[in-house]
């Protein structure tokens, strides 16, 4: 699995052994399908994190990894195993940073709000 193209790359206590499709960690161009969808979706269901169009997949997993997998989960509805999949690494990742380390960030709080909005 190489970090320069995968969104959410698991932190060292969450190692991830199955594939990347299995996982729920989205590729560059799943990713940037995803933003795409959800910025149709965004105007009238998620109206509180709006992204502009400037925001591209690159920037956003690297300034927002957490939002960035929380869009994954929520745009994938039209496929169930791979919804599931992600919203077991969205939450398992959240986790991790929450509780355990600590973190609290505007990724963290607009994450949840995208996610809690599904």
């Amino acid at each position: 699995m190489s970090q320069a193209t995968t969104v959410g790359v698991p932190t060292p206590e969450y190692s991830i052994t199955t594939s990347d499709a299995e996982s729920g960690v989205l590729s560059q161009a799943e990713l940037q399908s995803a933003i795409e969808t959800y910025r149709k979706m965004s105007a009238s269901n998620f109206p509180f994190v709006l992204l502009p169009h400037s925001c591209s997949a690159a920037s956003l997993a690297i300034q927002r990894p957490m939002l960035s997998q929380a869009i994954g989960v929520v745009t994938s509805w039209k496929d169930p195993a791979v919804q599931s999949a992600r919203q077991e690494h969205f939450l398992a990742v959240l986790g991790q940073r929450y509780f355990v380390k600590y973190e609290r960030s505007l990724d963290l709080l607009q994450s949840l709000l995208v996610y809690f909005a599904w």
